[in-house]
C-alpha cells in the first residue's frame, strides 16, 4: 500500500513538473514575441536587468526606468506603471491591463502570440533649447 502512495505521489509530482515547465516555456516564448513586436530584440528576454530595460523601453519610458524595479515597495508602482503603458502601447483597455498587472506570466504571451498590434510612444517633447540648436 505504501508504494502505491509513493507511485501517485511520483505521478503527481511528475504532472506538476511538466506542467510548469510548459507554462515557463509557453511564458517565455510569448514574451519574446512580444519584444519582437515592439522592436527589441527577444532573446533579451535572457538577460537579467537587460530585459527590464528592454520592456521599459517598449512602453516608451527611460532606461533608468527600470531601476524602479529593484527598489521595495517602489517595483510595484513600477510595475503598474509599466503595465499601464504596455496596455496602451498594443492597443488594450482597463481590464486586460488589470490582467497583466495581476497575471504577467500569461498576459504577456497573449500580447506577444494574439493579434495585438504595437504602437509606438510618441516621441519625447523637444525643449525650445533642442529646437533653436537643430533650427
Amino acid at each position: 500500500m505504501e508504494d502505491l502512495h509513493q507511485a501517485v505521489g511520483a505521478g503527481i509530482a511528475l504532472i506538476v513538473i511538466v506542467l510548469a515547465a510548459t507554462v515557463t516555456i509557453f511564458s517565455i516564448a510569448g514574451v519574446w514575441k512580444m519584444l519582437e513586436k515592439g522592436g527589441q530584440p527577444g532573446w533579451g528576454i535572457f538577460v537579467p536587468i537587460y530585459n527590464a530595460i528592454l520592456l521599459v523601453r517598449i512602453v516608451g519610458l527611460q532606461d533608468w526606468f527600470f531601476l524602479l524595479f529593484l527598489v521595495p515597495g517602489v517595483n510595484i508602482v513600477a510595475h503598474i506603471i509599466v503595465s499601464l503603458e504596455l496596455g496602451k502601447r498594443f492597443g488594450r483597455g482597463a481590464a486586460f491591463t488589470m490582467g497583466i498587472i495581476l497575471v504577467p506570466a500569461l498576459f504577456y504571451p497573449v500580447l506577444g502570440f494574439g493579434r495585438a498590434v504595437y504602437t509606438p510612444p510618441p516621441p519625447p517633447p523637444r525643449s525650445d533649447a533642442a529646437a533653436a540648436i537643430e533650427g
